[in-house]
């Protein structure tokens, strides 16, 4: 088995709540993050249960929301590819030290992998789109 984990730390801005809202738009998410995302499941009030549909190029994954405490954490975990075995991702967003209606953002994720090569290269790749991504969302939403 193989691991590979990554974090992106970026200050945004404006309150955490609008924030948050940005994040847990999944449906919105692919205006910002590059990618084709389309919302399988909506889950209950706080989205636990949600369920995402992901295409990055060929590939395609689902993610799901398995725990979430607004407007503070988000935790999902993919299901597949084949070759994962096990991948958890996580927001955390928290009020900036000293300065008010600006927020700091954590996304952290974990990828364990069969191949030894597979599980580095895709958190890399991962990482780098998220990167691009977050700040595009932080272009839109003006932050």
């Amino acid at each position: 088995m193989t691991q590979a984990e990554f974090e992106i730390a970026l200050t945004f801005a404006l309150p955490r709540e609008r924030l948050w809202e940005a994040i847990v738009d999944h449906v919105s998410m692919s205006k910002w993050l590059g990618v084709s995302v389309r919302l399988l499941e909506k889950g209950d009030q706080n989205g636990v249960g949600a369920l995402r549909r992901v295409r990055f190029g060929p590939l395609h994954f689902d993610e799901e929301v398995v725990y979430s405490d607004p407007p503070i954490r988000l935790v999902y975990r993919w299901l597949g590819p084949w070759w994962l075995i096990h991948h958890r991702g996580e927001v955390l967003l928290s009020e900036a030290k000293g300065e008010k209606n600006q927020s700091e953002l954590r996304w952290r994720a974990r990828f364990v992998g069969r191949d030894p090569v597979l599980a580095p290269l895709f958190a890399k790749v991962i990482e780098l789109a998220l990167r691009r991504g977050l700040k595009e969302l932080k272009g839109l939403l003006g932050g």
